[in-house]
């Protein structure tokens, strides 16, 4: 849970304490999530883990995470870049998508022309498809081997 979440109270309707603007949050929640989702499903255990809740509140607050040295140089970047503190720091789930933890790992275009022959085809000859696919792959990896030896990736540019 983001930590501008931890500030909510529990609600019995979802319309309560929406006057209250220093309770707002933003879809910035969905990044953090994503970044615990990463770190859990590659490490086996969440970024914050504690026996009480009130400690596993402290370390969300805190926004300290302990990296398993098996974890990757580029997932380590991945995921400290969703889990900032401010939500204002966070990328958005789509510039997350062009991170070149994803990016390297990206096995195809996750778009897909829907409509079409509705045999889930996007209606191109087998061999413009390829073409497509090959020449976005290579356009991928060149971009994410320049945004990872640069780190422009990141908003700053810095780490």
């Amino acid at each position: 849970m983001a930590p501008e979440v931890l500030n909510c109270p529990l609600k019995d309707d979802p319309q309560e304490n929406k006057e209250i603007k220093r309770l707002h949050y933003t879809s910035s929640v969905d990044t953090w999530a994503v970044g615990c989702l990463a770190f859990e499903l590659t490490v086996g255990f969440p970024p914050f883990i504690a026996e009480k809740t009130a400690d596993i509140t402290a370390r969300i607050q805190a926004g300290k995470v302990q990296y398993p040295s098996k974890m990757s140089e580029e997932q380590r970047d991945f995921v400290d870049w969703a889990l900032q503190r401010n939500p204002a720091d966070r990328p958005t789930v789509a510039e997350l998508l062009q991170h070149p933890w994803i990016t390297l790992h990206q096995r195809r275009n996750s778009q897909r022309n829907i409509g079409g022959s509705g045999d889930g085809s996007s209606g191109n000859s087998d061999g413009a498809a390829a073409a497509g696919r090959a020449a976005r792959a290579a356009a991928g990896r060149a971009v994410s081997s320049r945004n990872l030896n640069t780190g422009s990736h990141r908003a700053g540019g810095s780490r």
